[in-house]
Formats: structure tokens, sequence, C-alpha cells
């Protein structure tokens, strides 16, 4: 040792280091391997009683997490499709021949029958019926409209006490580009379509007419261009995101499948004004 310069002594000491640690996961790894099968549980026992003390509920909270599988993309998009198809519907007239025809799709947004659909395609005075998903068939009666929406309800018996399934609806100021899209469709059958959002058409809102001029103008969504298939898209389809709510839906103004415009229901007129424009 007293032969040894100072280089020598570290390279040494570090050496002793090395073989030491060696042996000692050795030694560990050996006795690990003949712990009994109790120990890990006992630890992991102990763990969990901690846990519960230093935050009570832990326990079932974490063992409810675990529980709780995710759902896929696809399992997602299966659901929202359910959700959504019961509240579709297929306007249709009678010909002049007697024969039935196809108009437009139209959107349940009320339990008790409210309807909106295409108004490029419908007239106030049509004498149209919905066809629900179920087959049952209701005529249909003019509420209201706006600049590109009409609003019709199912007219009910007396004793009919049914209870429609009424769509979701999301604000369009949630969009992203990219997002997956599902748009619905079909004259005669139901068919869908899975995509994503394009590009958004944007436009000055309408509120600002009612604004000041030195107020800067508010720029809303004025349709959703979707990358989907366009055969089935017909007058009324909707276009829904992952979680089934309504984004848009296709009117006939627009020669382009893929343009949605964001859905504006038409409110309910007073029952008076009803009246009124029924004794004019």
């Amino acid at each position: 040792m007293e032969d040894l310069n100072k280089q020598q002594l570290i390279l040494l000491c570090v050496m002793i280091s090395f073989v030491t640690s060696i042996a000692t996961g050795i030694i560990t790894v050996s006795l690990l391997q003949e712990v009994p099968l109790q120990v890990p549980q006992i630890i992991n026992q102990v763990v969990e009683r901690t846990i519960e003390k230093v935050i009570p509920g832990a326990k079932e909270i974490i063992k409810i997490q675990s529980e709780t599988p995710q759902k896929s993309s696809e399992e997602l998009i299966a659901t929202a499709i359910d959700k959504n198809l019961k509240s579709i519907v297929r306007l249709t007239q009678v010909n002049e021949d007697k024969s039935s025809s196809f108009v437009a799709l139209g959107l349940v947004t009320s339990s008790d029958g409210l309807i909106v659909v295409d108004k490029y395609s419908t007239f106030e005075d049509g004498n149209y019926t919905a066809v629900f998903s179920d087959g049952s068939k209701y005529s249909l009666k003019f509420e209201n409209s706006n600049s590109d929406f009409r609003l019709f309800r199912a007219e009910k018996a007396g004793d009919d006490k049914t209870i429609f399934n009424s769509i979701g609806t999301e604000s369009v100021d949630k969009i992203k580009l990219g997002q997956t899209l599902i748009g619905l469709g079909g004259s005669n059958r139901d068919a869908v379509s899975i995509g994503s959002v394009a590009s958004l058409i944007k436009k000055e809102s309408q509120s600002n007419t009612e604004t000041s001029t030195s107020t800067p103008p508010k720029i809303e969504i004025g349709a959703i261009e979707a990358q989907i298939s366009s055969n089935d898209i017909v007058s009324g389809s909707p276009i829904v995101d992952i979680s089934g709510n309504v984004l848009g839906m296709h009117l006939t103004k627009y020669e382009n499948k893929n343009i949605f415009t964001p859905l504006n229901i038409p409110t309910v007129k007073p029952v008076a004004e009803q009246s009124k424009k029924t004794s004019n």
C-alpha cells in the first residue's frame, strides 16, 4: 500500500466499491427469491391501510378508477350514432298519384315532438308526415321559421302519451379543426359516414348591425366543412361529434354536400300569436 501513489489508490478504491456493489446485488436478489409469499402481501396491506388513514376513502377511489374501463373510439362512435338515430325522422309528402316521396330529414328537438328541418326543402303550408325510426308516423303542423330552418310539431292523438327522443346540441364555438365527425343520412335507410372537420367558414355576426360602428365586428362560425363521404348526405342530414351532440345540418342552399350549417332552432310562437294568425 505504501508503494502506491494517489492515482493508484483511487483506482483501488473504485475497484473495491464496484466489487462490493456487485456482491451486494447478488446477495439481495438471492434473499428476495427466498422471501415467503406472505411478506409482499403484508407489505401491500400495510401500504393500503396507511393510505386509507391519510386519505379516507382513497382505497375505494383507487378501486373504482382501476375497474372503470376506458371506451375505445369505435365504441364512442357507435354510441353517438345509436343516440341520434332515434331522433332523426324522414319527412314525406303525398303526391298527386297518391304515392309518397321523401322530402328531407328532420331532427327532434324536444320530448313533445318539435322537429327542426331544412327551410329550403319545405313550405309553411306543406302537408308533411314524419316517419320515425320505429316506423311510427305523425302529421306535422308548422310552428315557426327563421333564416335557415323551419320548426314543425308532430301532432299526437288525444290519448297518445309518446315521449320523443330529442337530440343533444353543442356550441359550434367549441369545434376544432381535425376533430372527428359523424355524418348521418339516407333518404330511405340509415347511412353513416365518419370523417373530420376540414374547415370552419366564418362570418360577421348579424348582431353587428345593432351595435356601434366603432365596435369591432364579432366573427362567428357560419358553416362547417366536413371531410366525409357525401354519397348519402341529403337535405337535413346532421353531423355529430363522438359525444353524440349535433353540430350542424346540411341545407339544400349549398350545392356542396360537405357543408353544414350550425343549428339555430326557431323559437315556438306564443299561443296567442298562433291564434291570431289562424283567425286571419
